[in-house]
């Protein structure tokens, strides 16, 4: 099996499916569905358009050897950041949360403020005029071989961090 690294994630090579591609975004979705502006994702496994995401600008080299990528995309405002801006960030909040729960490792790719890297993506992934590319998000399986992915190990230290990070005032910070 043929494994590629990635930005720190080492993937398997193994083709994410399409099912779960669309269970990542309804993960998005949750945060709105009420949105007029009319959110699309352009999701690709193609690894011409990785190749050409991983070529739109600085920070996209760790886009190059991942199985898929999904681009949220926009419809542009023309004003001020929104609540609608926080709704973007939530949902791809969530799609992180749900990728690590069922077993994906990814990395986010900002393109919201390269007005130059955006026109890249959306031509790699020939996004309809009318959307702005918010970024690239990578998916894939992650290689369990190294140290830190071993299984229980990832849980301990997130637990380790809770406990530091989480504050109980009914309960005198005790976690």
């Amino acid at each position: 099996m043929e494994i590629a690294k990635n930005a720190g994630i080492t993937y398997k090579q193994t083709p994410v499916a399409n099912g779960t591609l669309v269970k990542v975004i309804k993960a998005a979705m949750a945060s709105h569905l009420e949105d007029e502006k009319g959110w699309n994702y352009y999701v690709s496994k193609s690894k011409e358009a990785i190749a050409e995401l991983a070529e739109s600008g600085e920070n996209a080299a760790e886009v190059k050897d991942a199985p898929a990528v999904i681009v949220p995309v926009y419809a542009p405002a023309k004003e001020a950041p929104t609540a609608e801006d926080v709704e973007r960030s939530r949902a791809i909040g969530n799609m992180l949360v749900l990728m690590e729960e069922i077993g994906l490792a990814g990395t986010w790719v900002s393109v919201m403020c390269d007005e130059a890297q955006q026109k890249k993506v959306a031509e790699a992934m020939h996004v309809s005029s009318e959307f702005m590319p918010m970024g690239i998000l990578t998916l894939g399986y992650p290689e369990q071989d190294a140290e830190e992915d071993k299984p229980g190990k990832m849980k301990k230290k997130a637990e380790e961090c809770f406990r530091k990070k989480i504050h109980f005032v009914d309960t005198l910070g005790r976690y």
